[in-house]
């Protein structure tokens, strides 16, 4: 899990508006695992971070970052870095603005631990014992996810909203992240007084999972909080449409699952269901991204 490369793609386009002039430079970041996702080639040495200075141009700062994959290889991103000069309202948000609602979110990435279900090793070998059998119960190793934390105040709490968006996944594109990558794992407010205000102080805790597979040669599809899993059992459906218990050539019932088909038939080849077991939302409507 680390960046293999980090190169400049484009010096930086501009654009000038009544807002201020902007200015665009995209980089390719190279990762040596597929599931760092896109959040570590944000974060890569040698792209800028959010508010750095733009190296020429004064006044200008970076007011985004959005990372994606390129040519569906989930070791390659191109991380677009946008910056805005500083237009007067925007000086009021790196300022205290006197309306809190249209400060700048507070923003902070981090991980968290868990665990997980080792089925490989490092050097891509199955985990299993001198027999060939997989251990029962599963072992397991700790690991860490990416983590977002994101607080900002709004004029109203909408419990109902929250309610809805609770251990959802997104089905766009969340900071960078591909659908059904990210969670809401947390969801806190509370009344403030603020700048003479009675506001709400909302607060946002995500939590990522870049797990996925090749789903064709160089093709990597992310699964991320959807449940993937082998279709194996000790029935399967007969040429009858019977549901039968399943035999060895010796007719005896099979002492391990067999393989099964999208139809429950015995096959030799690998099939995977896809479960959908949480509430899927977009996450563009909660307005969190600056």
């Amino acid at each position: 899990m680390a960046v293999v490369s980090v190169t400049q793609a484009t010096e930086g386009e501009s654009d000038v508006s009544v807002d201020g002039r902007s200015y665009r430079a995209v980089y390719l970041v190279r990762t040596d695992d597929p599931n760092d996702g896109p959040a570590v080639a944000q974060f890569a040495e040698g792209v800028p971070r959010m508010f750095d200075a733009h190296p020429v141009t004064q006044y200008a700062t970076v007011r985004s970052i959005a990372p994606r994959m390129v040519d569906r290889d989930p070791c390659l991103f191109e991380v677009t870095v946008v910056y805005e000069t500083h237009r007067r309202g925007y000086r009021l948000q790196y300022q205290e603005a006197e309306d809190p609602i249209v400060r700048v979110p507070e923003i902070e990435w981090g991980t968290v631990g868990c665990t997980a279900v080792a089925e490989w090793d490092i050097n891509n070998l199955p985990i299993v014992n001198t027999a060939g059998q997989k251990y029962d119960p599963p072992i397991e190793y700790e690991t860490n996810r990416m983590q977002l934390s994101i607080a900002r105040f709004y004029e109203h709490y909408d419990a109902a909203e929250a309610q809805e968006y609770a251990n959802a996944i997104n089905t766009d594109i969340f900071f960078g992240a591909p659908p059904f990558t990210a969670k809401v794992k947390e969801i806190h407010a509370r009344p403030v007084l603020e700048s003479g205000l009675f506001l709400w102080y909302v607060s946002w805790v995500f939590h990522f999972r870049f797990e996925g597979y090749y789903k064709f040669f160089g093709v990597w599809e992310y699964t991320g909080w959807i449940k993937r899993v082998l279709s194996c059992g000790f029935m399967e459906i007969d040429s009858g449409g019977n549901l039968v218990n399943s035999k060895d050539a010796n007719g005896d019932e099979v002492a391990e699952p067999i393989l099964l088909n999208s139809t429950g038939h015995r096959t030799t080849t690998p099939f995977f269901q896809t479960f959908h077991v949480q509430r899927e939302l977009p996450f563009a409507p909660l307005g969190l991204e600056v």
